[in-house]
């Protein structure tokens, strides 16, 4: 197979039922993006991951990653939430000793984002900016929130959130697979109970950076799996397609559970970072206020290229008191004439 295509992924099981496919764009000459599935007793395993453009080896950490995450899964029997933990750490220490042999290939990494089911449950696992989203009655909500340099300057409270949508540093990640320092595994402690029409989507920022949610919802929601997402495809396309796009859909066909309400990620975000800016401005406000010119005369101190001013020269005492004579001794000679 050629460096622009990828297989896609087609399985059937009696809870779920999942496809997936990616497309090279309209402009990336390789598709660095992947997709892949396991399956272990009454578990599934889907994996979706983004292969850094712009460096070199993103083609291959991609599929490194998806390879030794499906081996490791099929080979474990551990709880899930360690499933997903040490199948990512050796996805990414696999990708650093690939580059160690190859300096060609040094500063190679790859996003991922994946999620784990069990029966009518999943855990989501991610790193980097692929992300996770659910379709539940024609509802969208986010799961995941992009592990990107802009983010991480939000939640310190730099920027305000409505400032973050479009933001020209957006798409530096702030974590990744094949990264030097070992990344920081995002991992969902609490499963989603899936319900029968749920729809769990993970796809690469060559789809979402295209879409509004009602884009999502309109092209994702009701048609079948293959159908949709090559939809969802094709609407990237149209709107430039600049870089490998990969979407991936898993619809619960049967659950044991009642609908439970879910958590959009982005509602405590949207909260952390809304905090973290208040913080931020009442911290600038109070280092910056002063509130007498003793503390005026403190911030010139501060700043020996300021030259600072002299004190006030205190009034004198003698002509204050002359003065105060002299009024009296008017007032008391004008009521004398008067009299």
């Amino acid at each position: 197979m050629s460096r622009t295509e990828v297989a896609p992924i087609k399985a059937a099981f009696e809870t779920h039922k999942l496809y997936g496919s990616s497309h090279v764009g309209a402009v990336r000459s390789e598709n660095q993006d992947f997709i892949g599935f396991a399956r272990q007793d009454e578990r599934t395993l889907l994996i979706v991951v983004d292969g850094m453009g712009g460096h070199s080896g993103g083609y291959e950490a991609s599929r490194i990653a998806t390879k030794e995450m499906k081996i490791f899964f099929e080979e474990s029997d551990l709880p899930p939430l360690e499933l997903l933990q040490q199948s990512i750490a050796i996805a990414h220490q696999k990708i650093l000793e690939f580059a160690a042999n190859d300096p060609s290939f040094e500063g190679m990494g790859t996003t991922v984002v994946c999620a784990l089911i069990e029966s009518d449950r999943a855990w989501l696992a991610h790193v980097g900016d692929s992300r996770a989203h659910l379709l539940r009655d024609r509802v969208l909500y986010q799961l995941t929130i992009d592990h990107t340099c802009i983010n991480n300057i939000a939640l310190c409270g730099e920027i305000a959130y409505d400032q973050l949508e479009n933001h020209k540093l957006g798409h530096i990640l702030d974590r990744s697979l094949g990264s030097e320092d070992p990344p920081e595994i995002e991992i969902q402690v609490s499963p989603i109970h899936l319900t029968p029409g749920d729809r769990l989507i993970l796809s690469t920022d060559g789809f979402w950076q295209y879409c509004s949610d009602q884009d999502i919802r309109e092209l994702l929601q009701d048609d079948p799996l293959e159908t949709a997402i090559q939809d969802g495809i094709a609407h990237a396309l149209n709107k430039g397609g600049r870089d490998n796009i990969t979407i991936a859909i898993l619809e619960c066909l049967h659950s044991n559970f009642d609908k439970e309400p879910i958590l959009d990620a982005r509602t405590e975000f949207k909260s952390r970072v809304s905090k973290a800016f208040s913080a931020k401005q009442i911290q600038v406000a109070a280092e910056r206020k002063v509130t007498n010119s003793h503390g005026l005369r403190e911030e010139y101190m501060e700043d020996a290229s300021i030259p600072l001013p002299p004190p006030p020269e205190p009034a004198p005492i003698v002509p204050i008191v002359l003065g105060i004579v002299a009024t009296f001794t008017i007032i008391v000679l004008v009521v004398v004439f008067a009299l």
